[in-house]
Parts: C-alpha cells; sequence; structure tokens
C-alpha cells in the first residue's frame, strides 16, 4: 500500500507509524516477557518448594527406625484437609534427631481398604511426606494381615492359618487383595523409588511380618518343599507386579532351628531370586550366631548386587544388653548396608536406640566408611541337610565356624542350596 503513495507528506507519515509501531512493540515484548518470566520463576519456585527431599546413598551403615504400628484408629486424625499421624510423626522426629538415616514404616491393608469397598492412601502419604522433609530415607512394607475380615468379603474362615491373621499362600486373597493392595502402591508411589526418597517396598506374609516365618503347619499346606515353593511363588508374584521397583524380602532369623520346619529364611536365595528384589532382610536373634547371619545376608544380597538389612529387636524395654550392643557392632562389622533398630516406641525404646547410637559413636562405628564386602572361601548347605538336622546347628554351623577361624575372622560366602 504504502508503495502506491506518491505524496511525499504521507510517506513520512507512515514511516513515523511504522517506527512508533515497532518501539510499542519493543516495549510491550519486554514488559511480557518480564511478566513471563516472573510467573514461570515463581511455578519452579513452588514446585522447589513442593519438591522431594532427595539425597545420595551414604557410603557408610545407615540406621533406620523401624515402626511396627502407627495406622491404628486412634493414631491419626483427619479434619478436612487437615491430616495429622501424631504417633508415627513423633517416631520420625525421634529418628531425625537421633541421627539416623532412614524410618520402615509398616502400612496394614486393614488401614488402606475402607468399609465402603474403597481404599484410601491418604494417611500414608502424609506420613510419607512428613518423614521425607525430615531428611529421612523410607521403607515401605505391605503389611499383608487382613485382621478385619469384614473388609475382604473373599475370605472365610478357612484362609486364616491357626487363628491368627495370617493368611494360607493357596488363599485367593493373593490374587485379589495383596494384588490390588501392591498395585495401588506402585501407582501412588513409583515416582517416590524412582527419585531415591523410598529405597524398597517390602511386601510381608504371616502374622510375624516375615515370609514364612511363622512354621506352625497350618500357615503352609502340605510338604516341607511344597510350603518352601508357595512361599517363594507368592512373594515372586508380588515382585513381578512391582517391577520395576526395588522389592525387598524380609525373611525372619536365618539361623534358627526353626528353619527346619518350613521357615521361608533356610531358602533366602529362592526368595531373592527376582530380579527386582534387591534388599535382603533379616532379624537376627542373639542367642545364636549372628555371624551365620551376617554372612548368608550379605551373599545373598552382594551376589546380585543388592543390600543387606539387618534389624535388631531382642533387647528388653528400656534395656541396653550387652548381646545387643555386640550383635549391632558385629552387623557393622560385617559391613551391613542397614542396621534397624525394633524396640517398644515409648520413652523406654527410644533410651535404648540413644544408648546404642551412643556407644556406636564412643566405638567409632557411627557413620565410618562402610566395610566392604570381601569373603575368603565358601560354605555350603542344603535344605534336605538343614532339614535332616533340625536347623542351622550341629554340622552346619560347624563347618561355618571352622571356616571364620581359619580365615582369621574374615566370613566366607554362605550359600544354600534347595534340594527339597
Amino acid at each position: 500500500m504504502m508503495g502506491q503513495l506518491s505524496n511525499p507528506k504521507q510517506k513520512r507519515f507512515w514511516v513515523a507509524l511504522t517506527l512508533f509501531g515497532s518501539v510499542l512493540g519493543l516495549i510491550l515484548w519486554k514488559w511480557l516477557g518480564r511478566k513471563g518470566e516472573t510467573k514461570k520463576t515463581a511455578a519452579v519456585t513452588k514446585l522447589a518448594a513442593n519438591a522431594r527431599m532427595v539425597k545420595p546413598l551414604p557410603n557408610y551403615t545407615m540406621l533406620f527406625l523401624d515402626t511396627l504400628e502407627g495406622f491404628s484408629d486412634g493414631d491419626y486424625a483427619v479434619n478436612g484437609d487437615v491430616i495429622t499421624a501424631e504417633y508415627l510423626e513423633k517416631q520420625v522426629d525421634f529418628a531425625a534427631s537421633a541421627g539416623m538415616d532412614g524410618i520402615l514404616i509398616a502400612i496394614p491393608i486393614d488401614h488402606v481398604f475402607q468399609t465402603d469397598g474403597t481404599t484410601n492412601w491418604k494417611v500414608v502419604e502424609h506420613v510419607f511426606t512428613y518423614a521425607n522433609q525430615k531428611g529421612l530415607f523410607i521403607i515401605a512394607k505391605l503389611r499383608m494381615l487382613p485382621a478385619k475380615t469384614y473388609l475382604f468379603p473373599l475370605l472365610n474362615v478357612a484362609d486364616y492359618a491357626g487363628g491368627s491373621s495370617s493368611i494360607k499362600f493357596t488363599s485367593p486373597f493373593w490374587d485379589t487383595y495383596a494384588k490390588q493392595f501392591a498395585q495401588e502402591y506402585k501407582d501412588r508411589f513409583g515416582d517416590w523409588h524412582k527419585d531415591g526418597s523410598i529405597l524398597c517396598v517390602m511386601p510381608t506374609s504371616s502374622d510375624q511380618q516375615e515370609w514364612g516365618y511363622n512354621s506352625s503347619a497350618g500357615l503352609h499346606e502340605g510338604s516341607y518343599g511344597q510350603r518352601i515353593a508357595q512361599t517363594v511363588h507368592r512373594l515372586h508374584e508380588l515382585a513381578d507386579l512391582l517391577s520395576p521397583l526395588y522389592v525387598g524380602v524380609d525373611s525372619g532369623s536365618f539361623y534358627d532351628s526353626g528353619a527346619a520346619n518350613g521357615r521361608g529364611t533356610s531358602v533366602v536365595r529362592d526368595l531373592a531370586a527376582k530380579t527386582n528384589v534387591m534388599y535382603i532382610k533379616d532379624n537376627p536373634d542373639h542367642t545364636y550366631d549372628i555371624q551365620f547371619d551376617a554372612a548368608l545376608g550379605l551373599t545373598t544380597a552382594k551376589d546380585k548386587g543388592g543390600f543387606y538389612m539387618v534389624e535388631h529387636t531382642n533387647s528388653p524395654p528400656g534395656q541396653v544388653t550387652e548381646s545387643v550392643t555386640r550383635g549391632v557392632k558385629t552387623s557393622f562389622d560385617a559391613g551391613a548396608d542397614i542396621v534397624g533398630l525394633a524396640f517398644v516406641y515409648d520413652e523406654a525404646g527410644q533410651a535404648v536406640a540413644t544408648e546404642i547410637i551412643g556407644n556406636l559413636k564412643t566405638s567409632g562405628h557411627y557413620r565410618r566408611p562402610k566395610v566392604a564386602w570381601n569373603p575368603v572361601g565358601e560354605v555350603t548347605y542344603t535344605t534336605g541337610e538343614l532339614q535332616a538336622n533340625g536347623g542351622h546347628g550341629g554340622a552346619i554351623l560347624n563347618r561355618f565356624r571352622d571356616k571364620v577361624n581359619q580365615n582369621g575372622g574374615k566370613l566366607p560366602r554362605l550359600v544354600a542350596n534347595n534340594t527339597l
């Protein structure tokens, strides 16, 4: 259009108008751009404020507090959007102030499943967020112990083992409610695993919370070999469902005569055979041989690049016994990745944990560089031998101790092969 204008005044008018428009556009562009950047910065700031606290795994044996409870009806309150969980919040506060690195939180299936047939994870999310903001790593334990039978219409009395809340592995419970529980957990907390806030998820099975820990015949059907197969099968089903999340196997105490009566701990290698079963946890009994437990747990975990967690539990409330102190230090000396403390969660129990941590600081164990797993030699046994000899005592333990003595105190690889 300007090309058609011949009047110089008209030309000057349109040139001036074009320049004015360009300058005005530049001013508006800068102003709106600055405003957009302000909004973008505010959004990033808000996102950062809501982000989870993520830390790299330290190169020392971590201390965890294991909370065995905390989701009973009187332990939390929900008022609109405000959620409080006084009991668990206190445990988180204590763990953080005492110098622990993480917390194991057990989530009962009875808490998540509701009377109207729905599920509710809001309180769990609140507790996880509270722990994360205190700087603690999390291990999530899915407690599949349906004590409130009215929440699970497909269950019947025959599915329960010996009148306890443990469910037989042949029960359809594992195909319905257990899998739903695990799938919903994965859907809600998969991102927490990806960024390292949650280290692993541990499905648990019996009233003692371990796989095959209760050796009563009512918990598993059939022969010794069939019991083992059922235990391994159900855990692996859940591990597949939870994949690629890291899964932990909570496997009881390795060294125990009860292992000859159907305990899953006697075949911990079979339990850990799935690729994503990366955390191997046991509860050593201080009246037996903690080095045996450590060698079996470390061998099983480290052979696959995983992590060994040991949990010390059997100290009387308010009392730090010599055996507990020695056992905790033995776990550190062996190179356990995580040492958990599970005592009575009141002032007496916290006093036990505080004193143990103080002892670790005095002895130089606390947060020192983790001892590398460098086994010397190997000791093997079979589940057939285990069954025939009534547990890990006798010949099996003697072979192990002889090898330790030959090694000048260094632990060997300890391998249990399933022959049943």
